[in-house]
């Protein structure tokens, strides 16, 4: 039967070293070992994890004790993501409000409070992380549509749509796919990798790092989005004049010398995936100035874009082929125009 043993020399944190705590959580990855001496009842008040490690010893492992006799777990960790949690449990860190006021919280640090409360089963700190990401890839369009609002709560740029998609598959929330996905149609752009021989730069499009099964979601989804804002345009271009419209041949005629004003690139850009939820009448108006419509035409080609986008909107989830229960959330009908 084996007694305890020493473990070997550990690297203190400066700042998770209490020299009464009763435990020290030995922690290291591949490249990097730090170890925190911390209170062994608040670790596990706050984490079910630690909780069931404690009342469930691992059978003929040996008791490992620091130089002064104080218990010793090794946690395979990166230590610097498992110190965030360390700090809010220890030193009274809050990464999402400040005076009772909400704060936006960095994507990388959300990121990594998300995968550690996931991992060691940390109720509390994980809603609230979760709650962070779906506001800031909601299941409502005009949320969506508002990313000074969103922005209040998570500091993001698209280039972490593809670490958002990881984690909804991950903690198994659907309802983040859409969204993440739709910002990965963001991605365009590529990023130099360095050759193994040092001197050459080969450029690798960012969406390579994804699975396949994303990529292939991403791909095919943005290509139905493409179809998708073309009949958006098509139908609304056709809604002028409308039914009620007093003078249809300067209506139609309006539209027409609108369309004359469009560049090529123009068109290019307005055919694009990653405009799909953009409003067209705005679209028009920034590149063309505003439309010669009567009130009543003006009324129903805001009224046809609105329609479209929450039709758009209702399907995006199938877009990328994503089954998401009660999405989407929170819509108004749109206006009906009087005869």
């Amino acid at each position: 039967m084996h007694g305890p043993v020493s473990s070997p020399p550990v690297v203190k944190d400066d700042e998770l070293w209490f020299y009464d705590g009763d435990l020290v959580l030995d922690v290291k990855d591949s490249s990097t070992r730090c170890a925190f001496r911390v209170y062994r009842d608040i670790l596990e008040r706050a984490s079910i994890y630690f909780r069931r490690r404690a009342s469930t010893p691992h059978l003929g492992s040996e008791t490992k004790l620091s130089e002064d006799g104080c218990p010793v777990w090794d946690v395979t960790e990166d230590p610097s993501s498992l110190k965030l949690i360390l700090r809010m449990f220890f030193l009274g860190d809050d990464y999402f409000y400040a005076a009772d006021e909400a704060i936006p919280v960095h994507f990388s640090t959300l990121s990594a409070i998300i995968r550690m409360s996931h991992k060691y089963d940390i109720p509390d700190i994980y809603e609230e992380a979760i709650a962070r990401l779906k506001r800031f890839y909601p299941t409502n369009y005009y949320v969506w549509e508002d990313i000074i609002g969103r922005e209040a709560y998570v500091g993001s740029d698209p280039t972490f749509a593809m670490e958002a998609v990881t984690l909804a598959h991950l903690t198994n929330e659907p309802s983040i796919l859409p969204t993440a996905y739709l910002d990965c149609c963001l991605l365009e752009k590529s990023i130099p990798l360095r050759c193994s021989n040092g001197n050459e730069t080969e450029y690798v499009h960012m969406l390579e790092e994804m699975s396949p099964m994303d990529l292939g979601r991403v791909m095919s989804g943005n290509a139905e989005l493409v179809r998708i804002r073309g009949v958006h345009a098509l139908a609304l271009l056709r809604s002028v004049p409308c039914e009620f419209c007093r003078r249809p041949d300067r209506c139609a005629l309006a539209v027409q010398l609108a369309l004359q004003k469009l560049t090529a690139d123009d068109l290019r850009e307005l055919m694009q995936g990653r405009e799909a939820f953009e409003p067209l009448q705005e679209w028009f108006e920034y590149r063309v100035g505003a439309i010669a419509l009567c009130d009543r035409c003006e009324a129903t080609f805001a009224m046809v874009d609105t329609k479209l986008l929450v039709q758009a909107w209702r399907g995006l989830p199938g877009v990328f082929d994503v089954k998401v229960d009660g999405w989407p959330d929170g819509f108004e009908a749109p206006l009906t125009i009087a005869g």
